[in-house]
């Protein structure tokens, strides 16, 4: 392979350079209050991240919440990204 230089460098910060569940914690109880439903902690968060923001908001909102996914999503990146 020739000497190509990268345009781009790409980090998979799932706690392994950065213990990031803090933050993703907090926005999505910040977002969960805002929708009506129950905000659940920094540690229950923990458990439940893995699979990216789509499965853990599903696994925040549980069984049945469907109506308040989208919502939930879309304020999600926006209040993270804050």
């Amino acid at each position: 392979m020739a000497d190509v230089p990268a345009s781009v460098a790409v980090f998979d910060l799932d706690g392994t350079l950065i213990d990031s569940y803090r933050d993703i914690a907090s926005a999505l109880d910040e977002v969960l209050e805002a929708v009506g439903a129950t905000p659940l902690g920094s540690e229950v968060i923990r458990t439940m991240i893995g699979g990216g923001a789509k499965v853990l908001i599903q696994r925040a909102l549980g069984d049945g919440a469907d109506e308040l996914f989208a919502a939930t999503h879309a304020r999600f990146y926006d209040t993270y990204r804050r």
